[in-house]
């Protein structure tokens, strides 16, 4: 079994990534994913969870290169106001959603679901 390591990984992402700008979030599949990986469905699956660990996945590549992710975390806990942390958070999320083609707005809003409750909880870890 090959050994995938994090540069392999961001390649993958990025590949992926491509895909959803051209055909959309909702119309590529986990089948389309491998094929275009030119890997199987299997050895797909033991590096992501499913399609929304990988939209997730390339949301957190995104905000890393979008903003120094240290600079961003200092910035969301410099704030006193858990709620102006969570803004902050969101403004990082935005930004990584906005190159995404998407017919509707169902995918943004799970994707947005899944990543305030993931917030919610980091930041209540901090509390």
């Amino acid at each position: 079994m090959e050994c995938f390591t994090e540069v392999n990984k961001v390649e993958l992402l990025e590949k992926i990534s491509e895909l959803f700008k051209k055909f959309g979030l909702r119309s590529t599949s986990m089948d389309e994913i491998a094929m275009h990986l030119k890997m199987s469905k299997k050895t797909l699956y033991q590096m992501f969870d499913n399609k929304t660990d990988i939209v997730e996945q390339i949301s957190i590549l995104r905000q890393k290169k979008l903003f120094d992710i240290e600079e961003s975390k200092n910035r969301i806990l410099k704030q006193e106001n858990l709620l102006e942390q969570f803004y902050i958070g969101m403004q990082h999320m935005a930004h990584s959603l906005d190159s995404f083609k998407t017919n509707n707005h169902y995918d943004k809003k799970n994707i947005i679901r899944n990543f305030t409750k993931n917030m919610f909880a980091i930041l209540m870890n901090k509390a």
